[in-house]
């Protein structure tokens, strides 16, 4: 199973591109959007790999980050979303325009994705809404620094919200509640908010 891979970034299109590493090209499913965080052809790059296999199909599939391949680990356990439509959803929303829609149920956004209808859609956000509920995160005992400019005493508050998306991205409640602790700010939207929180995680595993 490739984790990741680091290498020269070879050639690229808007489907996919070829890393060499020692001297040999690995060919990676990687939509524009996606690639779009990568430095020009003839750097080198890191790029996050989920490894298919199936049958006759042998693929790899890239990603810039490690939101980006929890967002698609998450939509590959959604009945009858595969690998292709995932990488579509994620051609067509960020992680966090995601998240916002899972919580919101908003049906229309995630349908913009290729090969996303309306009972895709709807699979999608029952689905996850439900993986979520198991994780039993309104139970536990929130210590939020300045939590008298928090929302933390029910599961309807802002900061709850924004915690509940990043456990739709993926994140373990652990991780997500110390991520808010240092990003969360109450004046910012939802969406704003994962962004900065993302940020903080990106900027540690740098």
């Amino acid at each position: 199973m490739y984790a990741f891979i680091r290498g020269r970034l070879h050639s690229r299109n808007l489907e996919s591109l070829v890393i060499e590493n020692q001297g040999i090209g690995y060919l990676i499913r990687m939509p524009e959007r996606l690639q779009s965080a990568l430095p020009a052809v003839g750097s080198e790059v890191f790029v996050y790999l989920y490894e298919y296999v199936r049958e006759n199909i042998h693929e790899l599939y890239g990603f810039a980050s490690l939101e980006e391949k929890e967002m698609f680990l998450n939509l590959i356990t959604v009945t009858g979303i595969g690998p292709s439509t995932a990488l579509a959803v994620l051609d067509a929303l960020s992680p966090d325009r995601f998240a916002a829609a899972i919580l919101h149920e908003d049906h229309k956004l995630l349908a913009k994705a290729k090969g996303i209808g309306k009972r895709s859609a709807e699979r999608i956000v029952l689905e996850l809404r439900d993986k979520l509920k198991k994780s039993n995160w309104a139970e536990m005992d929130f210590e939020v620094q300045d939590a008298a400019e928090v929302e933390t005493s029910s599961s309807d508050g802002p900061f709850s919200e924004v915690l509940e998306a990043l456990l739709v991205l993926g994140f373990r409640p652990a991780e997500a509640e110390n991520l808010l602790k240092e990003s969360y700010q109450t004046e910012l939207s939802l969406e704003e908010n994962i962004r900065r929180a993302l940020a903080v995680r990106g900027s540690t595993i740098a």
